[in-house]
């Protein structure tokens, strides 16, 4: 299911560091997160032509409780825009590189949530993750994708399924960027774009 939160903690692959400007971790955060919002789960397919432009940079700790955390790349998390606007200076709230949010989160059939421990209430409320416009975009994609998987097979079937479950085709080559300083250089080497260009990379996920 496209709203399935994962059942164990984020571990993060890389650790740039040095930017003055917390927007040029953009690209390491996409990757990061695989292009989906952390908090709703949104996939910057499901924008269409908005894609990436309707996700921004989150402050897991704000910037107003604490500013030494601006460009920190630990604090620094991938959502839609409309979550990071809801949250703003609100929070901090669960990390999901700390806790497996399945623990805590869980979407219905009929595109409703369900906070399953206290933290997971509390970022329902904060980011408002039932708001009847999202429980409404959640449960008519759970239905597409539910039928496209029945008969998946057929050729629209597969075109439902790779319009809404793809990567983008704008996945930003690790490899080319320099951060001031990168805790581990490596992990550029095995971004989305690198397995897609190795033809490692499966079609939808």
């Amino acid at each position: 299911m496209p709203f399935t939160y994962p059942g164990s903690r984020v571990v993060r692959r890389h650790a740039p560091s040095g930017y003055t400007d917390y927007s040029s971790f953009k690209p390491w955060l996409r990757d990061e997160f695989t292009f989906r919002c952390v908090f709703c789960l949104l996939r910057e397919r499901m924008l269409g032509s908005i894609g990436q432009a309707g996700f921004a940079v989150e402050h897991l700790t704000p910037r107003a409780a604490d500013p030494t955390l601006e460009c920190e790349y630990a604090n620094l998390l991938y959502a839609c825009s409309q979550c990071n606007s809801f949250k703003g200076d609100l929070g901090p709230v669960l990390d999901p590189c700390r806790a497996a949010y399945a623990r805590h989160l869980l979407v219905n059939d009929d595109g409703s949530i369900r906070g399953l421990t206290r933290e997971g209430r509390t970022l329902i409320r904060v980011v408002r993750l039932d708001r009847e416009e999202l429980v409404s975009f959640r449960r008519r994609l759970i239905a597409m994708v539910a039928a496209a998987q029945a008969d998946p097979q057929t050729p629209l079937s597969r075109q439902v399924l790779e319009l809404l479950l793809s990567y983008p085709s704008d996945m930003p080559d690790l490899r080319t960027l320099r951060p001031p300083a990168n805790g581990q250089p490596q992990s550029a080497d095995d971004c989305h774009f690198a397995l897609a260009e190795r033809g490692e990379l499966a079609a939808t996920y």
